[in-house]
This record gives C-alpha cells, sequence and structure tokens, in this order.
C-alpha cells in the first residue's frame, strides 16, 4: 500500500518532468488575466466614473466573458494537460514500466490525473487572485464583487475540467496521441452532432418547417456537448447563477471521470500504438462517427457555397459517408491495402445515410401535408410574413419573455381552409422556398403576385401547438382575416394601439409625405384623445382596405416604462419570419430606444408603423383640430433630384410610357427602351431600369405619383415595384417612395 508521502512525491515528480507545460500555463495566464486587466482598465484610468461601471462585468477578466483569448487558452491548456499526462499510456515500454511499477492502476491514474489538474489549478487562482487585486488598485472591487470572481473562478474551473476529462476519456479509447487527440474532438462535438441532425435535415429538406422556438433535442444539444456547454460556460459573465447549466457541467465532469477510469482499469497494454484501444470498437465507431459527420458536412458545405435544392445534400452526404469510411480504416490500419477490410460497417453506413436521406426526400412522414384533424384543434392563428414589419407591439421592448408571434381565433374553420389550401399549393410545387428563391420559375411566373407566406399555429385540444409554413393565396388570406377581424376581441389583439397603455405614452410624432417624422406638441390629454380616435379608426376600418390602399402618414409613438428585469435590452422584436427572427431595422432613429427621464426609473421606447389611412376620419379630424394637416403631395420646390427605378414588368409592358415622355429632363441611365435594337429582354421581374429627373417642371408631372413606401398588411412576394428615390434640398435628404 502506497503512502499519502509517496503519492505526494510521484505527484511532484509528474509536475516536474511536465514542467514545461507548468511555466507555459503560468506565463500565459498571467498574461492574458491580470496583466491584460490592468492594461483595459488603464486606457480608462482617467475617468473614475466610467471605471466603476466595470464593476458590472469585472468577474469577465477571470473566465474569458472579456476575453475570447483566455476561452480559447484554458481549452488549449487543457488539450495539453490532458494528453501530455496520459501519453504514456500510447507507448509499449512506458506503459509496461508503469504497469510493472507497485501501483494499481486507479493509483497511477490518480497520480497522473491531479498532477495534470495542479499544473492548470495552481496559476488559474494564483493569477485569479492577482486579477482582483488589479481590480482593487483601480478602486472597483468589493467584497462582493470578490465573491462573484471568486464564483466565476468556480466555472472557469469546471470549464477547464470538461475539456480535460473529455480528453482523458479519449485517451482511455485509443492506443495513440493523435487519435487521441481527434477523439477529444469528435466526443466534444458528437451529442450536438447528432441531436441537431435530425432536425437539420427537416428544415433543409421540408417545404413547410417553421421553427418558433428550438426544438428539445437542439436544447438538449447544448448541455450533453462538452465543447457547446464549455463556450456557453465561458461566454457568459454569471453562468454560475445558471444552476441548470452547472448541474449539467458537474453531470458531464463526473460521468467523463467514472467512464475513463473503468476504461482505464481494463485497458489492454498490447493497445499501445494502435489507433484504438479495444478491438471491437473499429467497426462500431466508424458507423457512429461517419453517419452523423457525412451529413453535417453535405449541409455545411451546401450552405457555405448558397446551392439550392436537395439535390447536393444527397450527392455530397453519400461521397462523404464513402470517404469517411475509407479515412477511419486508413487511420485504424495505415495501410492502403486494408481500406476495405470493415467493408460490412462501411456498408452499414452508407446503407443508413441512403435510407435516411429518401426518407426525407420522399416525405414517408407525410410532414409537408400533414393537417391536424379539424375536430382536435380548439384555436388557429397564421402570421403572415408581412406582419413582422407592418405591426410593432409594445411587449415586443418590455416584455421579460418573447410574446406569442400568433393571434390565435377559436374560428378554426376560417383559417383550417386556409390551411389547407396551403397544403395543396405545396402539393404544386407553391412553397415559400420556391416564392422567395431568384433561381425558381416561380419568381417570373405572374401568378406568384397572388400568392403571400403565412405561418399557420395550430393549437390541439392537448395543449400542444402545431407549426407549419405555406404559401397562401393573397386574396383569400385577406378574406379571412376580413372575417376574423369583424370580432372586436381578434381585432383588439392584433393592432398594437389596443397594446399601448396611453397614459405611459410621452409623444406622438407624425410623418407624412414628407416622411420626417414631426413631434405633435399636445398634453397628455389631447395625446390621450387622439389615440382614442385612432383606436376607433381601426376598430371602423374595412381590413381590405388595408390590402389595397396606400396609407397617407404614420404615427410613432414615444413610451414609458419600468423595467421588469435586471437587464433590460430593450431592442425590438417583431414576430418570425421564415422561421427566422429578424430585427426590424426601421426603428425612427430620432427617438432612442433607451433613455433615462427626468431622475426617474422609467426607459422610454418607440413603436412606429401605426398607419393612418384616408378614411381614418376621426384621427385626421383630431389631427386638424390640434392644428395638424397630413401634407398629401411634394411641393415641386422642395425637390432637388429623382431617380426612378422601374421594373423589368413596368418597362416591358410600357406601363410609365406616357409619363417618361412627358418629362423634359428624364435621362436614361441604361438603355431600358425595349423598341431599341441594342434593348436586352429579361425575363427577370427584378430587372430595373433607372432614370434621373432633374427639371422642377417635371417634379410637378411626378408628383402626383408619388407615395409612401411602408409595409404592406399583406406583402405580396413575387410582386414587383417601382419606386423613385427623392432628394430634397433641405438637409439633403433622400427618401423612397412607390410610384403609383
Amino acid at each position: 500500500m502506497i503512502s499519502k508521502i509517496s503519492y505526494i512525491k510521484l505527484i511532484r515528480e509528474d509536475i516536474r518532468h511536465r514542467g514545461w507545460l507548468a511555466a507555459l500555463s503560468g506565463v500565459l495566464l498571467f498574461l492574458s488575466m491580470p496583466v491584460y486587466t490592468l492594461i483595459y482598465l488603464d486606457s480608462y484610468s482617467e475617468d473614475p466614473e466610467v471605471l466603476k461601471e466595470f464593476a458590472d462585468t469585472f468577474s469577465g477578466f477571470i473566465n474569458g466573458y472579456n476575453s475570447a483569448f483566455l476561452i480559447i487558452l484554458i481549452g488549449i491548456l487543457a488539450f495539453a494537460v490532458g494528453i501530455s499526462g496520459f501519453q504514456f499510456m500510447h507507448k509499449k515500454e512506458k506503459l509496461d514500466f508503469y504497469h510493472g511499477l507497485a501501483l494499481k492502476r486507479h493509483q497511477l491514474f490518480a497520480i497522473s490525473y491531479l498532477a495534470g489538474l495542479f499544473l492548470f489549478l495552481i496559476p488559474y487562482i494564483v493569477c485569479t487572485v492577482l486579477t482582483i487585486l488589479v481590480g482593487a488598485v483601480k478602486g472597483i472591487m468589493t467584497l462582493s464583487l470578490a465573491g462573484e470572481c471568486f464564483l466565476t473562478m468556480g466555472t472557469g474551473i469546471l470549464a477547464f475540467l470538461l475539456i480535460y476529462h473529455t480528453c482523458i476519456f479519449a485517451g482511455m479509447l485509443t492506443g495513440r496521441s493523435v487519435t487521441m487527440f481527434l477523439g477529444t474532438l469528435v466526443i466534444g462535438v458528437y451529442p450536438s452532432l447528432v441531436l441537431t441532425l435530425l432536425p437539420s435535415l427537416r428544415d433543409a429538406f421540408f417545404q413547410t418547417t417553421y421553427n418558433v422556438h428550438d426544438s428539445i433535442p437542439e436544447k438538449l444539444s447544448e448541455y450533453l456537448s462538452p465543447f457547446p456547454l464549455f463556450i456557453r460556460m465561458l461566454e457568459q459573465n454569471n453562468s454560475y447563477s445558471n444552476v441548470f447549466m452547472i448541474t449539467a457541467a458537474l453531470v458531464l465532469i463526473v460521468l467523463l471521470l467514472a467512464a475513463s477510469i473503468m476504461l482505464y482499469r481494463i485497458y489492454p497494454s498490447e493497445s499501445a500504438g494502435n489507433a484504438l484501444a479495444f478491438k471491437f470498437t473499429p467497426p462500431v465507431f466508424k458507423v457512429l462517427i461517419s453517419i452523423p459527420t457525412a451529413v453535417f458536412i453535405s449541409l455545411l458545405v451546401k450552405s457555405f457555397i448558397g446551392a439550392s435544392g436537395t439535390k447536393w445534400i444527397i450527392i455530397l452526404s453519400m461521397l462523404a459517408i464513402v470517404l469517411l469510411c475509407g479515412l477511419i480504416e486508413f487511420i485504424y490500419w495505415q495501410d492502403l491495402k486494408m481500406l476495405l477490410k470493415g467493408w460490412r460497417s462501411s456498408v452499414i453506413a452508407i446503407g443508413f445515410v441512403a435510407v435516411l436521406l429518401a426518407v426525407f426526400q420522399f416525405d414517408f412522414t407525410g410532414y409537408d401535408t400533414y393537417l391536424p384533424k379539424e375536430e382536435k384543434i380548439a384555436r388557429i392563428g397564421t402570421l403572415p410574413d408581412s406582419f413582422a414589419s407592418y405591426f410593432w407591439y409594445p411587449e415586443d421592448y418590455t416584455s421579460e419573455d418573447d410574446r406569442e408571434s400568433f393571434v390565435l381565433s377559436d374560428d378554426v374553420d376560417v383559417l383550417y381552409n386556409l390551411a389547407q389550401s396551403g397544403i395543396e399549393n405545396v402539393k404544386k410545387g407553391i412553397t415559400p422556398n420556391t416564392l422567395y428563391s431568384s433561381q425558381t420559375s416561380m419568381q417570373t411566373d405572374k401568378d406568384s403576385d397572388n400568392y403571400i407566406c403565412a405561418a399557420f399555429c395550430f393549437e390541439l385540444e392537448s395543449g400542444k401547438k402545431v407549426y407549419r409554413n405555406y404559401c397562401v393565396s393573397y386574396n383569400e388570406t385577406l378574406e379571412a382575416f376580413t372575417k376574423l377581424c369583424q370580432k372586436e376581441d381578434y381585432r383588439k389583439e392584433l393592432f398594437p394601439i389596443f397594446h399601448v397603455e396611453k397614459e405611459n405614452v410621452s409623444s406622438v410624432s407624425l410623418q407624412d409625405i414628407y416622411i420626417t417624422p414631426e413631434e405633435l406638441l399636445l398634453t397628455a390629454e389631447q395625446r390621450t384623445e387622439l389615440l382614442s380616435a385612432y383606436e376607433k379608426d381601426v376598430l371602423n376600418t374595412d381590413i381590405r382596405k388595408l390590402g389595397s390602399e396606400v396609407p397617407i402618414g404614420e404615427f410613432s409613438l414615444t413610451i414609458r416604462h419600468v423595467p421588469n428585469k435586471e437587464t433590460n435590452t430593450n431592442q425590438p422584436f417583431h414576430s418570425w419570419v421564415n422561421g427566422t427572427r429578424e430585427w426590424n431595422a426601421a426603428v425612427n432613429t430620432a427617438f432612442p430606444v433607451t433613455s433615462s427621464e427626468d431622475e426617474t426609473n422609467y426607459k422610454t421606447f418607440s413603436i412606429g408603423s401605426l398607419y393612418i389611412y384616408e378614411d381614418y376620419e376621426n384621427t385626421l379630424s383630431c389631427l386638424e383640430k390640434y392644428g395638424y394637416k397630413i401634407k398629401r403631395l411634394i411641393r415641386a420646390e422642395d425637390i432637388d433630384s429623382v431617380t426612378l427605378y422601374l421594373s423589368g414588368d413596368s418597362m416591358k409592358n410600357k406601363k410609365w410610357n406616357d409619363l417618361l415622355a412627358s418629362f423634359s429632363s428624364a435621362k436614361d441611365e441604361n438603355n431600358s427602351d425595349p423598341d431599341k435594337a441594342a434593348y436586352e429582354q429579361s425575363d427577370e421581374k427584378d430587372a430595373t431600369s433607372m432614370f434621373t429627373i432633374t427639371a422642377p417642371e417635371d417634379f410637378r408631372l411626378l408628383a402626383e405619383h408619388l407615395y409612401l413606401n411602408p409595409s404592406d398588411f399583406l406583402d405580396r412576394g413575387g410582386t414587383s415595384r417601382d419606386y423613385a428615390e427623392v432628394t430634397f434640398k433641405k438637409e439633403n435628404n433622400t427618401f423612397t417612395y412607390l410610384l403609383k
């Protein structure tokens, strides 16, 4: 039985043999933690108030939140410590020598393990203390902040152990340092690769997918894979407070260590120098590794080169699986003549990939044509793509959780019929992908103007929600919303104005044909009266007009609120488009998203797209009552120049020929006249012709054709439009208008 003193001596001896790694670890951690912190904070030393603001993120100097280099360094050190500590297992002479000592295997394991742990732990703890001292010297350190730094250090140690244990576990399965390194890479990402494989294939092959939230496998992939969990722990400033994350890390650390100890107990000495330690593992590992890796490579390459369709996924997957099977055999045998030795496992892997791709390619599961039975549906909601920019909701800024994007209705039959038509369109090849893709005939087909993309949410009686994305008829969708909005409750839920608490509105701004917002000088009572008038108009308007008419103006509201959570980013989240979050870029910069008001705890944000239409009589009357009249025409004397952008369809149909002929200053910036011999006819609907207008008399002729260019209530995905860029003399502002 070996004494504790002998243990310590053996550990110290192991550390001495790896002295180069101890020195490297100490120097690099010293430079990337206290030295980097000192240099970073020193650049702000002239402003003590700014320095104090770093207290919220100071602990990020401990775990890499403030420095990506530290995250990379911790990962590299974990690799280096793991491989250097157990590389004796991969050399037959050393392995025989160590196993010949009067030490049990678990004792040998403990010596190498603890020596490697101390190689990182001691310099990391010392550098953490030095970093805290730097904060104290700069005057931003407090007792609570020091405690937070030590907690953050704990997450840094856990992150190190994740990679360290992964590396050791890989070493127990392999017989060479090279395959140990490769095995670490595979084990580090393999759970994520497997768990995200089916969702990725679903999104790539199926036409009706709509992702509202990550699926359960995708969420689990972040916590069950060592590498993603390692990054997730270090890229957050206060990850120590995430109980689920810390628990997942501890479970993985314990499982990997326990598995490594068990494998080392049965590690065959004759495996040193072989690619893998156990004879039965090569075919198993080849099948398990090559299948998800081949498909992942094909998806990655397709995404990188921007190829459309699924043909290249199939071709690249089959090519990759064949190459991977050959590569794995070569790594194991290191002999080209032995590439076919494991042909049975290669056939299994290739066949599995072929069957998997066939299931998705031919939709054997019926995913794209699935529709819940009507009697099992409690409510249905639909979300056209255009709603992402047409509707801005206050909850998008103030809610702690993401707002439910769908307005659900119990008028199931109205939207169920619309969803059925969407499935029929899928069978005809009319899908969101074909509508938006410039590489399909759909973009040049006039019928594409009749379709829009809309997501559907089916809430079943069981409470489960099913999501799909279809191409549906523009007219049928408009008619469906007309029926749904006959119910006042639905209309109020749909339109953002009814989500606004009027007493919290601090200002109202108006945009008309001149686009530049003008703040209305109103009292709180007047603002309430104006918004109430606007609500009446929204309740009374015919929904069909929203699809056919162009608004004559727009309100923007600045709203006060008290943040409900400690950190409120106040960033606008306007629904989902094709299953992807999109940030609306049209936020009115005249109103800051976040600002302090007086010396209170209020924050302010602004919402726009509260459009005013010609039939909004209550709103227009109220505006005139307060001395504001919406301008509908641009005066010629205000314009400096105009550039027209006319679509290929308009030029082909000679839509604007009479107007262009009446201009005295129209300059054709490209050869756009179909009657000229040099004209090259294009079938692309977005083939644009450009004309420049500079004469004041031409501006007067053009003014009656200029309209605001708002977001559409329902956006025709394939519709090409004609635009005008108007540059004004005042402040040289340029705005885009719709030509009609």
